[in-house]
C-alpha cells in the first residue's frame, strides 16, 4: 500500500498533481491501481 498526501495553492493545481500522479503510477503498475482522493482544507484538518 502507498499513501500519498498532495498540497497546493489551490484546488486546481493539486488536481493536476493528483492527475500527474495518477498516470505515473498507472504507468509503473500496469496491471493496475486503485486510486482515491479525498480533499480537505486546512481548516478542515485542524478540526
Amino acid at each position: 500500500a502507498l499513501t500519498a498526501a498532495l498540497t497546493g495553492a489551490s484546488l486546481a493545481a493539486v488536481t493536476q498533481a493528483a492527475d500527474r500522479l495518477e498516470r505515473w503510477l498507472s504507468g509503473r503498475f500496469p496491471d493496475g491501481v486503485r486510486i482515491e482522493r479525498i480533499v480537505a482544507s486546512v481548516e478542515e484538518l485542524r478540526g
